[in-house]
């Protein structure tokens, strides 16, 4: 089944975009992951891999035509359209996105040699980990099974990605987690879960834009005391006015009337 390695293709134009729904069994399909291939030059998907992934994350079949050929050992293969894949890449809403060709065979859906140069990521074969260039620190662990290491992940992780709520938080108006996550549930209730949540908050309490318009924290107002001595207690401060470092400017308040 996994013996089409290394596919080869002839690059050609692609043409307008064309959808097509696909019904989801969700987690009732047998879905192996992606198959993390550094011995493909070319990352490529098999037709019945690609409708599997659909259906296990929940989404569209979106493809575009494509005229690409694919070389696999002795024969050639005709690309059906290209599509876009996508897989989680830590626990905290990342993903990474690229794009690939559908084709007609018996093949798992490889992310090959020339998607890792591109993204700047490698697999460990010693420890069975896909590891990130640029951030050591991030590591994804896979399954070593039918000769072959994958990605797995279940499918509540393919929800939305943190690029994605961020652009939702801007296109409404910077709107605050519980309006945007009352909006989610409405529109797109099998695709939220409390890990959307917390990603929405700290969106919200990280975005410069909400923080500076943010209204000011209440305080609670109390009585003036009917008993004042004004000036009986002062704070005092001392301060530089700017371009007369030698001047310096004494501040005195009443603690009590905060004149």
């Amino acid at each position: 089944m996994h013996s089409l390695r290394k596919p080869e293709f002839e690059a050609a134009e692609s043409c307008e975009r064309h959808q097509i729904l696909f019904e989801s069994i969700g987690q009732n399909v047998n879905f192996d992951g992606i198959c993390m291939d550094d011995g493909a030059q070319k990352s490529v998907a098999g037709l019945e891999a690609y409708e599997r992934y659909c259906a296990y994350t929940n989404t569209p079949i979106d493809l575009i035509p494509s005229t690409k050929i694919f070389k696999l050992g002795t024969g050639i293969h005709k690309s059906l359209r290209t599509t876009i894949i996508r897989f989680p890449i830590d626990a905290f809403g990342n993903f990474l996105e690229y794009e690939t060709d559908v084709i007609n065979v018996d093949a798992p859906i490889f992310f090959g040699l020339d998607k890792m140069k591109q993204h700047k990521w490698f697999v460990n074969e010693v420890t069975d980990e896909f590891c990130s260039y640029n951030q050591p620190e991030m590591k994804v662990k896979l399954k070593f099974k039918l000769g072959l290491l994958y990605l797995e992940w279940p499918p509540a992780v393919v929800l939305f990605s943190r690029s994605e709520l961020i652009k939702i938080h801007r296109r409404f108006a910077h709107s605050t987690a519980d309006k945007l996550c009352a909006l989610l549930k409405k529109a797109a209730p099998q695709q939220f879960d409390q890990n959307t949540r917390k990603i929405s908050e700290d969106i919200a309490r990280h975005c410069q834009s909400c923080q500076r318009m943010a209204p000011k924290p209440f305080l609670s107002q109390v009585t003036m005391p009917d008993d004042i001595q004004f000036n009986h207690e002062v704070i005092v401060d001392i301060s530089w006015i700017e371009n007369r470092p030698h001047r310096p400017v004494l501040h005195i308040v009443d603690r009590v009337t905060h004149f």
